[in-house]
């Protein structure tokens, strides 16, 4: 599992490459999933898409989680989504997440 946090924490790629960057149920694998989320949209060209999917807990449950883990899983909230979007300054084009699932299209903004 190390080789995945590495790899999604570091990416090997220059600045505003990709038109599409796509996650599907991998972000919750990853302790510092917010470093593996900043990481794609940096590679992300500016008016270009992201496309997320992932399990989101409630903010309480992630605090609870977060101890008995010790931080060796990632533990998306809806929350620390929202405000990750919100500085990386993403426009919400789609979002149909419900419950314990959070997928999502944002668009990079100039």
């Amino acid at each position: 599992m190390k080789w995945l946090v590495v790899v999604a924490t570091q990416l090997r790629f220059g600045d505003a490459e990709f038109d599409f960057v796509a996650t599907n149920k991998t972000t919750h694998h990853i302790p510092d999933w917010q470093a593996a989320v900043a990481e794609m949209i940096r590679v992300l060209r500016r008016d270009d898409y992201l496309l997320y999917a992932d399990l989101v807990l409630p903010q309480w449950l992630a605090r609870v989680l977060r101890t008995v883990s010790r931080n060796r899983v990632g533990l998306p909230t809806r929350a620390a989504l929202d405000r990750l979007a919100e500085i990386s300054r993403l426009k919400s084009v789609h979002w149909p997440g419900r419950g314990l699932s959070h997928d999502a299209v944002w668009q990079r903004n100039r």
